[in-house]
C-alpha cells in the first residue's frame, strides 16, 4: 500500500487521462502536435482547479513518458515557489536553464506557486522569460 496522499496517488499523469478540461487538453495536445512551443505558459485558476496536474501531464506527454515522477525525464525541473522562493533558488534555476538539454530537444521548468516568489526573485525571472537562453 502506498503512503502517497490520495490526490497524488490518483492524479492523472498524462493528458489523455484528464477529465473535465477537454478544451485545455485539446489545446495542449495541439501545441505538442504542431511542435510550436511557446517560451512560457501560464496556468491560472482557483485553488484545486488542476493547474499543476495539467502542467505535469503536458510535460509527460511532451516527453512521451508515463509520468514526470518516473525519474526518466532529465530535462524537466520543478520548483515550488512556496518552499524555494528566494533569489538564490531562482539563480540556481537560471544556471540550469543556460545549459543545453541533456537528452530532450528542450528543457522544461515548472514553477508551482509562483505567486509566492519574493519580489527580487520574480524580477530576476522576468528577463529569461522574455528572452530565453
Amino acid at each position: 500500500m502506498s503512503n502517497k496522499p490520495f490526490d497524488d496517488k490518483y492524479r492523472p499523469k498524462t493528458l489523455d487521462k484528464i477529465i473535465g478540461h477537454e478544451k485545455v487538453v485539446q489545446r495542449l495536445q495541439g501545441i505538442i502536435s504542431s511542435k510550436k512551443y511557446p517560451n512560457a505558459m501560464l496556468f491560472v485558476g482557483p485553488s484545486s482547479a488542476g493547474k499543476t496536474t495539467l502542467a505535469r501531464a503536458f510535460v509527460a506527454s511532451l516527453f512521451g513518458v508515463e509520468s514526470v515522477e518516473s525519474g526518466n525525464v532529465h530535462d524537466f525541473h520543478e520548483l515550488n515557489g512556496a518552499d524555494a522562493r528566494g533569489i538564490d533558488d531562482v539563480r540556481d534555476l537560471l544556471k540550469v536553464a543556460s545549459l543545453k538539454p541533456r537528452m530532450a530537444p528542450r528543457r522544461v521548468f515548472l514553477i508551482d506557486e509562483a505567486q509566492q516568489l519574493t519580489g527580487p526573485s520574480a524580477q530576476l525571472l522576468l528577463k529569461p522569460l522574455e528572452n530565453p537562453p
